[in-house]
């Protein structure tokens, strides 16, 4: 989990320096062209019906190392208020938001359908029907960003460029080079990469599924890898070669160097010897007649050198387009699909799975009080005395 919050970091990072360039953009003519930017990107918190497709890429030295493709579709007075289809790299799959459920079928889970209590119909429901408190919480992060932004764009005003203005739409492009990212993100992202520098270990193998190594060979491997790993105390990486061999690496910058491994998307951090820095940012967004957000093409690059001096790039490909504002219906979920109460959700938070038949093989339950905090649960309840007609836990 420490890895992923890394990647997670940096990814951020990586999005918030592009859409600081996008801030960047300066006005046309006067200063409202930054002005309009930015409100474009202000009042997606409150739109409440579109259509959106977006393409993420992350490439590794010139190699692509992973990618996920979205199409996502928002109506908030729907009884199908959200829905996302993703697919890439990483698995695909589907997601609704329905009559109060949350529904979701992804083809890499062992369970076709997973369902439990939606509490939003979607990205920014909270912001919209929050209680005051939250919603004042919400306005004041925002005029904070905001003024953040106004003041770390400065005389990057001057670097925008009117690409095309047609039909009422305007279309900008910026370019940001190493020396003109502001030094609070560079110094952020120095911070976040030298937090995660700290050594963990792992075991790992060259070939995890060897049909040729019988099962005791392979206890044999493991328990002797284990006592090398132990040895370190659990720190730095044991590689377990397909010939039994065992090597250790301190680190897994050294792991991936001496083995040419690519690295995971949850290790990336680790190639690089010192803290690296975001090397470039270019960005082109174009607002639609009525000062929307419609299309958003970015591009950021993070540099560093490894161990050995060499240089290592990674780059962040992002694609979004925006579209049928206004005008987004929604397919919705065929409920006759899963063996199951849809009248009733129960209090609390309940999570069910379902096999391909439709039919429920794990329930979970989780009850709350008035302030969110925990005060009861039953992971993996038994499913046999659940009535699927009546979501009655004592039907025997």
């Amino acid at each position: 989990m420490k890895k992923k919050r890394y990647l997670k970091t940096f990814v951020c990072l990586i999005l918030g320096a592009v859409l600081l360039s996008g801030s960047a953009f300066a006005n046309y003519e006067n200063a409202s062209g930054y002005t309009k930017l930015k409100n474009g990107m202000l009042n997606m918190m409150t739109v409440e019906n579109f259509s959106a497709d977006a393409k993420f890429t992350l490439n590794y030295n010139g190699n692509e190392l992973t990618s996920q493709q979205v199409a996502y579709q928002y109506d908030r007075s729907g009884s199908t208020s959200e829905y996302t289809k993703s697919f890439g790299s990483d698995g695909s799959g589907e997601t609704w938001i329905q009559d109060g459920f949350n529904i979701s079928h992804c083809s890499a889970d062992i369970y076709n359908y997973t369902v439990y209590n939606a509490y939003s119909k979607g990205f920014n429901d909270s912001y919209l029907t929050g209680t005051e408190e939250e919603r004042s919480m919400t306005d004041k992060t925002v005029n904070f960003a905001e003024l953040l932004c106004d003041t770390l764009v400065g005389d990057l005003k001057n670097n925008f460029v009117l690409v095309s203005a047609e039909n009422g739409s305007s279309t900008y492009q910026i370019n940001l080079s190493k020396e003109q990212i502001p030094e609070l993100i560079q110094s952020g992202l120095s911070l976040i990469f030298g937090n995660s520098y700290s050594n963990y270990g792992y075991i790992t193998y060259e070939n995890v599924s060897d049909e040729n190594v019988s099962d005791e060979e392979e206890t044999s491997r493991f328990e002797k890898a284990f006592e090398v790993y132990q040895e370190h105390d659990s720190q730095g990486v044991v590689y377990v070669r397909e010939d039994g061999t065992i090597e250790y690496y301190a680190t897994e910058s050294e792991y991936f160097q001496a083995t040419g491994n690519v690295p995971s998307l949850n290790s990336l951090y680790s190639v690089f010897d010192s803290d690296p820095s975001i090397s470039g940012v270019s960005c082109t967004v174009t607002l639609d007649s009525e000062g929307r957000l419609s299309y958003l093409k970015a591009t950021g690059s993070l540099t560093g050198k490894d161990a050995d001096g060499n240089e290592q790039d990674m780059t962040l490909d992002l694609e979004i387009s925006i579209y049928d504002y206004g005008t987004t219906s929604i397919k919705a979920f065929d409920k006759s699909l899963l063996n199951f109460d849809w009248n009733t959700t129960g209090d609390g938070y309940r999570y069910y799975q379902f096999d391909s038949e439709g039919n429920i093989v794990q329930y979970d339950s989780y009850q709350y009080d008035e302030y969110g905090n925990l005060i009861s649960e039953d992971k993996g309840a038994d499913v046999e005395l659940i009535d699927p007609a009546t979501d009655d836990e004592s039907a025997a």
